[in-house]
């Protein structure tokens, strides 16, 4: 965890706590205001209100930061704003139409050889002492995300008690717009799911989360993203982008 140290340091904490009794995911907003903490601590170490001027600096676009990175950070920093009025602070509160034109990601459709050789590679990780569920962690998560089209963060969250390996029944938790829903695991995922969860259960004395981490939390989206690029490595294509919710696609059926 971050250890924040500029004065708005307890305020944007107590958002952040606020945001996750609303039902917002916790990742929503910490990144763009600890982002925010070590600017202020660094640019306006003694101010403590939220003006007009930290907010202007703090909004200059970047020189390697796209359209729509810049305005997730604006609508962070927006909504800190709104939530200090709220609790009866003064701050200044960026109107909504202060954004920048955002562009539109084209999603890239994997090619059944693709889809190959990136299976390829999360199957050929290799085992390391300190992390010895990760080789079996990565070829399964993988796997269920792009055979159930979920998203990530929702692979990611995945507690042992939301996935009956009977039924082969997957509850969603609180995912888009805070709704849950069932997914059904076809016949080849399950078994590959039992054949993982005897492993788990062998290897991790942690039982909350189906991928758990060393510490027995759920694995974050940095964790993911770095996998996911090693798998790309392994398998000798050039790297993508990050996993998105629109690259899953099932084109053609791949071997598990």
């Amino acid at each position: 965890m971050t250890t924040l140290k500029s004065n708005f340091a307890n305020r944007i904490e107590n958002m952040i706590v606020y945001k996750k009794t609303l039902g917002y995911s916790e990742s929503t907003y910490r990144w763009y205001l600890c982002d925010f903490d070590r600017f202020c601590a660094k640019i306006f170490p003694n101010e403590s209100e939220l003006t007009q001027m930290i907010v202007m600096d703090w909004c200059r676009k970047r020189d390697s930061e796209s359209i729509n990175s810049l305005n997730r950070r604006l609508a962070a920093i927006r909504e800190f704003g709104r939530y200090l009025r709220s609790i009866g602070v003064s701050a200044y509160v960026m109107p909504p139409k202060m954004t920048a034109l955002q562009t539109r990601h084209v999603p890239h459709i994997f090619t059944e050889c693709e889809l190959l050789s990136f299976f390829y590679g999360a199957d050929n990780l290799g085992k390391v002492a300190n992390d010895p569920l990760r080789s079996y962690i990565v070829p399964v998560i993988f796997r269920l995300i792009y055979c159930c089209g979920l998203r990530p963060g929702e692979g990611l969250r995945i507690k042992t008690e939301d996935i009956d390996l009977n039924s082969g029944r997957l509850f969603i938790r609180a995912s888009k717009r805070h709704k849950d829903r069932v997914v059904m695991l076809s016949e080849d995922v399950l078994r590959l799911c039992v054949a993982y969860d005897k492993i788990r259960n062998r290897i991790c004395s942690s039982n909350e989360y189906f991928f758990p981490s060393k510490r027995g939390n759920a694995h974050d989206m940095q964790w993911l993203t770095r996998y996911f690029k090693k798998c790309w490595k392994i398998a000798g294509i050039a790297d993508f982008e990050k996993p998105r919710t629109e690259d899953t696609y099932r084109p053609a059926k791949i071997s598990l």
